[in-house]
């Protein structure tokens, strides 16, 4: 399948769940990047330069992604396959289920990616490039399938792996950068960027991940 294939079937997908994708967003997305975007402010604003800062800022940010990954990948998989369309209920139980295998096998990842800075960050990004895969198998619910399906679409796609995890990180800086310089004279500038940007993250996010899903895992 073509990138102009792809990324025309995202948008068709978006369009045809759009009410569906707004309450998803209403339950489940925009109160968890909100805490997400706390988290990483507070944790951020207590740290040293010297604790890399930033790599727990690009942690928070590929987790705010990831979490949301099997709700979406359902509802392309069902679309695309001409199968039963989920319900709302059905994609937020998603969420909850596979919200703790994730948590689980990032945590690990995370830990290799701040010990490798000190490698020439190449463990950091064979580390950041496996967080962005493996949600995307997460719905086998056997540890060795998902690391087997992983394995091989980090093999297949390699470098382009990468240039994917620096879009989603990219389009997050650049919205907190715009964010910021739009809301730089509100007093509580910091809720309303982070309501804000929690709104713009439930309307990229599941393009993205429709995107993604048909380049990583149409195939299995």
């Amino acid at each position: 399948m073509s990138e102009k294939t792809m990324i025309k079937t995202s948008f068709e997908i978006y369009n045809r769940h759009l009410i569906k994708i707004m309450m998803v967003s209403l339950v489940i997305v925009i109160p968890f990047s909100l805490f997400i975007y706390f988290s990483t402010y507070y944790l951020y604003d207590s740290l040293d330069a010297d604790q890399y800062p930033s790599l727990y800022m690009v942690f928070f940010i590929i987790m705010n992604f990831i979490c949301i990954v099997p709700m979406y990948r359902k509802l392309t998989k069902s679309d695309i396959d001409d199968e039963e369309e989920p319900t709302v209920w059905e994609l937020i139980k998603e969420f909850f289920e596979h919200f703790g295998i994730i948590l689980l096998i990032s945590l690990p990842l995370f830990i290799i990616a701040v010990f490798g800075v000190a490698l020439a960050f190449i463990p950091t990004i064979i580390s950041g490039a496996l967080l962005l895969i493996f949600p995307f198998f997460i719905h086998n619910m056997n540890f060795r399938k998902v690391l087997r399906k992983t394995g091989s679409i980090l093999k297949r796609e390699n470098i382009f792996i990468l240039l994917d995890l620096l879009v989603v990180v990219s389009i997050q800086i650049l919205i907190y950068s715009l964010l910021m310089q739009a809301f730089v004279t509100f007093e509580n500038n910091v809720y309303v960027y982070g309501i804000m940007r929690a709104i713009v993250n439930a309307s990229i996010f599941p393009f993205l991940i429709f995107y993604l899903t048909q380049r990583y895992s149409l195939d299995e």
